[in-house]
């Protein structure tokens, strides 16, 4: 008897399960719309993603060639895309959206020394290392020179730029400042 009660309860369970949730409640073509990303010419941005929604209603798509994809309608949402400005979208129910580009693309110049940029202006750049070691580069548009380096510490742990002061606490050596 208590064999069949836990066959029961079991076949109960999966009936309910199978009843009341589906795979993604926002699966439903009919509860999606095809919007367009265009840009400020009014072209098509094949590539663009978007995404938003939160657990069962997440959701990420990329347009095609036509800058066209199917999103949930009503749901809130970003749009985003390599050279584009992002745009937070809080009901996708438009049909169109513009992404505006950014006024200069980014290009690479050279590679430096260092693991985050402490000081960074239009004559130099300063570096310091995960190991404690202090970089200071000259750059212009096309290249970046190092003028010297300095080890101060074995490894820091935290720096911070207050004004003209950078703090920098490290595992071993203390505080400097």
């Amino acid at each position: 008897m208590q064999y069949n009660t836990n066959i029961l309860f079991l076949f109960t369970i999966i009936l309910l399960f199978l009843f009341n949730c589906s795979k993604n409640p926002i699966g439903d073509d009919d509860k999606k719309i095809t919007v367009t990303i265009i840009n400020q010419n009014g072209e098509p941005i094949e590539g663009a993603y978007i995404e938003g929604g939160l657990g069962w209603t997440r959701f990420k798509v990329k347009t095609n060639e036509y800058g066209k994809a199917k999103v949930p309608y009503g749901e809130k949402g970003s749009i985003y895309r390599t050279n584009y400005f992002p745009k937070i979208v809080n009901n996708l129910y438009s049909s169109k959206y513009q992404l505006e580009e950014t006024p200069k693309k980014v290009k690479l110049i050279d590679s430096i020394k260092g693991k985050e940029a402490v000081v960074f202006n239009s004559d130099f750049i300063v570096t310091i290392g995960y190991e404690g070691s202090y970089f200071l580069y000259s750059y212009n548009d096309e290249s970046v020179n190092e003028i010297g380096q300095h080890q101060i510490a074995k490894t820091y742990k935290q720096i911070k730029l207050i004004g003209d002061l950078l703090w920098l606490t490290t595992h071993e050596d203390g505080l400097y400042c």
